[in-house]
């Protein structure tokens, strides 16, 4: 079956644009990571709705820390 996890407007200028992003899903009881996607690279386009579609469900969840030096004010949203 399909699952919608969520949704978030992004205004975008008149030329095309793209978001980075990933998806950790967690159990709410124990707050424990069960799941957790590689980073997708979303295009965005003025005016235009873009689907993000994959098995985010059946990635096993990996421990670690990543610097960007390049941090541009990336926006996380948290799915509850």
């Amino acid at each position: 079956g399909v699952a919608g996890l969520g949704f978030d407007y992004v205004f975008v200028n008149h030329n095309d644009a793209s978001v980075q992003l990933s998806i950790d899903i967690y159990e709410r009881a124990t707050n424990r990571r069960m799941s957790s996607s590689n980073v997708v690279t979303a295009p965005l386009r003025r005016n235009h709705v873009t689907e993000i579609r994959g098995r985010f469900f059946t990635t096993d969840a990996q421990g670690g820390v990543g610097v960007n030096p390049g941090f541009n004010g990336e926006y996380n949203v948290e799915i509850k």
